[in-house]
């Protein structure tokens, strides 16, 4: 799920970068180009919450079989 928002993430930034430009030349409207800030800032908030889940799962698994010492491993 992190890696396909990967992607989500870069034509976000792309759409926001265009509609900019627009702004600027009078094509688009400033809440066309506050629409794509939100839009991008939500999926970088899923992305982070994603990895953030996983690093928890991931903190538990490693506690519940007793492997903690290697939870760094993993993570980094």
């Amino acid at each position: 799920e992190y890696k396909s928002l990967l992607s989500s993430v870069e034509l976000a930034k792309e759409n926001l970068k265009l509609q900019e430009q627009a702004f600027l030349q009078g094509l688009s409207t400033n809440a066309q180009v506050i629409d794509a800030r939100n839009t991008l800032s939500s999926i970088i908030v899923e992305q982070k919450s994603v990895a953030y889940k996983y690093i928890v799962s991931l903190a538990n698994l490693m506690a519940l079989s007793d492997h903690i010492d290697l939870f760094y491993e993993f993570v980094y």
